[in-house]
């Protein structure tokens, strides 16, 4: 895979996890806003969604380019390292996002 490729690669999983977070993201945050009246919590939601698909696109796409550069197997040692950086994203950004917009 070239330079141009990976670069190229790497750009639309970024703007498939943007895009596939925001319709996510506008979703939760309408039955958010139904469910509870407040628009910083549908706001949190939203955020966090769009960040932790982006999160794990980037990671999805990169790692495994990463490690190919190298000389290690991608197939072996990016699913532990993909799965690892989203779980923490996805835990920490809600949390982070939460304490800083609602409290």
């Amino acid at each position: 895979m070239t330079d141009n490729q990976a670069y190229r690669t790497v750009l639309k999983e970024f703007s498939v996890g943007l895009i596939n977070g925001a319709v996510n993201g506008l979703i939760v945050f309408s039955f958010a806003l139904w469910y509870d009246k407040n628009p910083m919590l549908g706001l949190v939601i939203l955020l966090a969604m769009t960040g932790n698909l982006v999160i794990a696109g980037l990671t999805g796409a990169s790692i495994p380019l990463i490690l190919k550069r190298l000389n290690v197997d991608p197939a072996v040692g990016s699913s532990i390292i993909i799965t690892t950086f989203t779980d923490c994203i996805g835990f920490l950004l809600p949390l982070w996002l939460a304490s800083t917009l609602l409290l």
